[in-house]
């Protein structure tokens, strides 16, 4: 711990959220981003994706890859980690687009 602690500039006895400098408000909108995509995550919608780009040709390309996700799975189905696996092979601004859509669908959600 000594090494991870020194190499993020933790100071020794001092709140490790204080000593990254996070505010209030940022730790609130932390937590709130972690709910929603938790909700996300439980409540996926079949068709998520075409919700999300809609049925273009970008869409067809993501469902593919989804599927070929799925397909190597052990389970077959949408469990986290072939969640996940998903949004990681996205690129970064395909997925701010995924948690934008995230935050708009559930941000009404009680959190």
């Amino acid at each position: 711990m000594k090494i991870v602690n020194e190499t993020i500039g933790f100071e020794r006895h001092k709140d490790p959220k204080e000593a990254l400098g996070l505010s209030m408000r940022d730790q609130i909108d932390a937590v709130k981003g972690m709910k929603l995509f938790t909700y996300w995550i439980y409540n996926l919608d079949s068709d998520w994706i075409e919700q999300v780009w809609g049925d273009t040709n970008l869409g067809e390309h993501f469902a593919a890859k989804w599927r070929g996700i799925l397909g190597r799975s052990n389970s077959g189905y949408a469990d986290p980690t072939s969640i996940m696996k998903m949004i990681y092979e996205l690129s970064e601004g395909h997925r701010e687009t995924l948690f934008i859509y995230i935050y708009n669908k559930y941000k009404d959600a009680r959190t």
